[in-house]
């Protein structure tokens, strides 16, 4: 088990699929890659901590729409310590998004974004 997860589950209300493209992290791992996310579908990934290292997951998350230019982005801190978790989704111009769920400041970290049109 993460000493230090969070997982972030994504639903998509855009009228489009949602294609993953790619991730990174600055720091920590994918125990698994995140996935397309179907219309009206939504999936869950989780970041964790490297097994050697005590600084918690860092990374950026990549997806395309099926029909529009511009990336939905995903990007995350879970810090050790006193440091502020946060959770940004960014999108091209013309759609929304919104965190809710919102359990960022609790060690195992959780939260709901959701993509949509205006």
């Amino acid at each position: 088990m993460a000493a230090r997860p969070i997982t972030i589950t994504v639903k998509n209300s855009t009228g489009q699929k949602l294609l993953y493209k790619n991730s990174s992290m600055t720091h920590g791992k994918f125990p698994t890659d995140p996935t397309d996310v179907d219309d009206k579908g939504q999936i869950a990934f989780t970041a964790t901590e490297m097994a050697w290292a005590m600084i918690g997951p860092e990374g950026v998350v990549r997806w395309q729409g099926a029909q529009t230019s511009g990336a939905f982005i995903i990007s995350f801190v879970h810090p050790y310590g006193t440091g502020t978790t946060d959770v940004n989704p960014s999108e091209p111009q013309g759609w929304a998004s919104e965190i809710t769920d919102d359990k960022l400041q609790q060690h195992d970290a959780s939260c709901t974004v959701t993509w949509s049109t205006f």
